[in-house]
């Protein structure tokens, strides 16, 4: 069984996975490929020692505000992108 280690900022807020952040707002990977296309707040993680940050993690918190403004900001527009 793989153990998953919980990253945390210094605010003690954790960075969730992509599969965490799925199964939370219940949607799919492409749509989070499509919020991320769009500008979700993420950061990205090594998967090792000098590897490259490829691995990408999100705050629940910020990843609900952006929806939120994205959400005031397309009712402003009546609806329309």
């Amino acid at each position: 069984r793989q153990r998953q280690m919980c990253i945390r900022d210094s605010m003690n807020t954790p960075y969730i996975t992509s599969e965490e952040l799925r199964k939370t707002l219940n949607i799919s990977k492409g749509s989070l490929v499509r919020l991320n296309k769009e500008g979700c707040p993420r950061v990205y993680f090594s998967g090792g020692l000098g590897g490259k940050g490829t691995h990408p993690r999100y705050k629940l918190d910020e990843v609900t505000a952006w929806l939120e403004k994205r959400s005031q900001e397309f009712l402003k527009k009546g609806g329309r992108k």
